[in-house]
């Protein structure tokens, strides 16, 4: 995207004859389309450097022993998860440490966690568990139910493994908010920004209204040698008629010849 730009600037002295925005229009919707562009891969970077966490197996977007939560729609997920982030308790006290004691006996800290993870849950019954702690607070997942998403452990083929997904259908079928603010609107829009500014700086169309002209010319010409005789072709000669067409005996023309 760098070097486009820069072949926009260079080609600013093309523009000469214009000014005002005709001169800098192309360039400037290329600027725009930019970042556009750039804003898909930048949210991958983002998410896979833990600067903006995707909904799952961490402190910033929780997403535990779910498919999905409120808290999901701000995270850099892309697709709607329709897979439980499957958790172990050994896990969640390493993320939350004491987050399993029983209410009375936690921090004082711990407990706002413990609130911002219930409300996650719609599921008043189950806020209320998680809210008092103890074993088996948060619920507790069959993962045979899931076909076989969760069965990835090479050692063990046939037990199901905790981990935390997503989903399995990756396509634009299942994007999240996000994901069709980034991946489709802001992607498609920069392209058709660098589109419409990359055919303008090349006058695409002056040249496509010269090719036209130019096409209407040619034909003009084809039709032209088409109707004009060619060899073989028969063309009456002009001279003396078989009839008689001399001018009348009681007088001459009127120009007098």
């Amino acid at each position: 995207m760098l070097v486009v730009d820069g072949f926009m600037i260079h080609t600013l002295k093309q523009r000469r004859k214009y000014s005002g925005f005709r001169k800098y229009g192309p360039m400037i919707i290329c600027f725009i389309a930019t970042p556009l562009i750039l804003a898909e891969p930048m949210r991958h970077i983002l998410g896979d450097t833990g600067v903006w966490e995707w909904c799952g197996d961490n402190t910033q977007f929780p997403r535990v022993n779910q498919t999905w939560n409120s808290g999901c729609y701000s995270s850099s997920t892309e697709y709607l998860c329709e897979l439980p982030c499957c958790i172990l308790d050994t896990e969640l006290e390493e993320l939350y440490p004491g987050i399993l004691d029983p209410a009375s006996d936690r921090p004082a800290n711990v407990t706002k966690i413990v609130d911002e993870l219930a409300s996650l849950f719609p599921n008043q019954t189950q806020a209320e568990r998680i809210r008092e702690g103890g074993k088996n607070a948060f619920p507790q997942l069959d993962l045979s139910l899931y076909g076989s998403a969760f069965y990835t452990n090479s050692t063990t083929p046939d037990e199901p493994v905790c981990s935390c997904q997503c989903t399995a259908h990756e396509n634009i079928f299942h994007l999240s908010p996000i994901g069709w603010v980034f991946t489709v609107t802001l992607t498609y829009l920069g392209f058709i920004g660098l589109a419409i500014g990359s055919l303008w700086n090349a006058d695409i169309i002056s040249k496509l209204r010269k090719m036209r002209n130019e096409f209407k010319r040619l034909r003009r010409k084809n039709d032209g040698d088409l109707e004009s005789p060619g060899v073989g072709s028969y063309t009456a000669l002009s001279g003396p008629s078989e009839n008689n067409f001399d001018a009348p005996s009681d007088g001459g023309c009127a120009d007098g010849n």
